[in-house]
């Protein structure tokens, strides 16, 4: 899309967020997989553009989303502090786009 707009003569400025990863070590494996699945989940809508996103995408995407909640919901009680902090940035990126 960049190439696109530059030719349209518009100048593109890519905005990143970096999210770091939490250090699993101490994680149970709910803990581990829930974080698994987040990030998987994480890296499949970015791989995405909006307005490129089918709507199968979007209902696995929304899956996969809703699926890393209840987990959440299960191990949250023995997830360290920045994990709880990965959680709720997740959320926002998942919720902006």
């Amino acid at each position: 899309m960049q190439s696109y707009y530059n030719e349209q003569g518009s100048e593109v400025f890519l905005k990143t967020r970096n999210i770091p990863a939490p250090v699993l070590d101490s994680w149970s494996d709910d803990g581990k997989l829930w974080f698994e699945k987040s990030r998987s989940s994480l890296e499949s809508l970015l791989e995405q553009s909006g307005s490129a996103i089918s709507s199968s995408a979007s209902v696995e995407l929304s899956q996969d989303a809703a699926e890393a909640e209840q987990l959440y919901e299960k191990v949250k009680g023995e997830i360290p502090e920045e994990g709880q902090a990965f959680f709720e940035n997740l959320k926002i990126a998942f919720e902006k786009s």
